[in-house]
């Protein structure tokens, strides 16, 4: 069974593209995380400001999804400071939250591998976000969940070592609440440690 673990985060200012960064600064402290693909980050929300960058508010949190016999190892991380980019955030002390069954989910970054043609390797815009719906909806039917989706025209970037990953939003309507558990657990795509593919209620 997995869980959350949400820790209160006080700072200013972090860049919104902040996956990788954020990825980083955590296995530095915790190893653990760095090569287990069990555990999610999930991107810190806040306020959009000069465009690339967000403030940091009240609510908002960094958030590890992972098993509940491995929380312990996050202890480290309770009042760390973590670097992202050149902007300092502190982390303060853990809370830990079950998932809850909603009926609305949103992924604001959802990276998939599209498994281009050999014939065809570089698909042009329209097409990729056709391929990326079409990848999104089969990953979900092997999984057996039965969810309504919905997809952002917009695309999001990810910067990673090797450059920059493109995504886009993600709107999930599950049929039962079995499927919405199902989807907070599991994530759809890649890059789930970088704060890609996790799904939350829409209005956390």
């Amino acid at each position: 069974m997995k869980i959350d673990v949400k820790f209160p985060v006080t700072g200013s200012v972090i860049p919104k593209d902040h996956g990788y960064t954020l990825f980083s600064a955590i296995s530095h402290l915790v190893p653990f995380v760095h090569g287990n693909r069990s555990v999610s980050i999930l991107r810190i929300s806040g306020q959009t400001v000069y465009k690339n960058y967000l403030s940091v508010g009240s609510n908002s949190k960094v958030i590890l999804r992972l098993p509940l016999e491995d929380v312990s190892r996050l202890a480290p991380l309770e009042g760390a400071s973590l670097m992202l980019n050149d902007f300092p955030i502190q982390l303060g002390t853990a809370k830990i939250e079950a998932f809850k069954p909603h009926r609305h989910l949103y992924s604001s970054l959802v990276i998939v591998k599209l498994g281009e043609r050999k014939d065809r390797p570089n698909l042009e815009y329209p097409e990729k976000l056709l391929r990326f719906q079409d990848v999104v909806r089969h990953q979900l039917r092997e999984r057996g969940i039965q969810a309504e989706a919905h997809f952002g025209q917009h695309p999001n970037i990810l910067t990673v070592k090797e450059g920059k990953v493109m995504g886009w939003p993600v709107w999930l309507r599950p049929e039962s609440q079995a499927d919405s558990i199902k989807i907070q657990e599991t994530g759809v795509g890649v890059k789930q440690r970088m704060g890609c593919g996790n799904f939350i209620h829409q209005d956390a």
